[in-house]
């Protein structure tokens, strides 16, 4: 008398359902991470956009031809600006007018939605 032999080709169906459930387990252990990284790759370049545009206000003042009138010109609060979301604060203080000690200094502050501490750049202009 033979035995019946069983043919064990494939996988069978409660195999299927665990190979199945582990790979879900395994994908949404990775998902939470992921999240994580993509958070924080954003915070990062928002904070370097805003460090960009702080730094090229600082460089318009420099560049501006007329000392006597920077605080006119550039001593302001803009909203939405570089970017939605954000507030730009440029601070113009003049001290000793007409003197030797002659001085501005210029702070340019970002801060809004994205930026967990605001982003500030301050410079000290003499003079000419």
């Amino acid at each position: 008398m033979r035995a019946h032999v069983r043919n064990r080709d494939g996988f069978t169906l409660i195999e299927v359902i665990m190979a199945v459930t582990i790979l879900s387990a395994v994908t949404l252990m990775m998902a939470a991470p992921a999240s994580k990284f993509l958070s924080a790759t954003s915070n990062s370049q928002r904070r370097i956009l805003a460090s960009a545009a702080a730094d090229a206000q600082i460089a318009l003042v420099r560049m501006s031809p007329v000392y006597d009138s920077l605080r006119v010109k550039f001593d302001s609060t803009r909203i939405n600006v570089p970017f939605p979301g954000l507030t730009r604060v440029t601070s113009v203080v003049r001290t000793a007018a007409g003197t030797a000690g002659d001085i501005t200094r210029v702070v340019v502050t970002i801060s809004g939605s994205g930026l967990a501490t605001p982003i500030k750049r301050t410079a000290t202009i003499a003079a000419p």
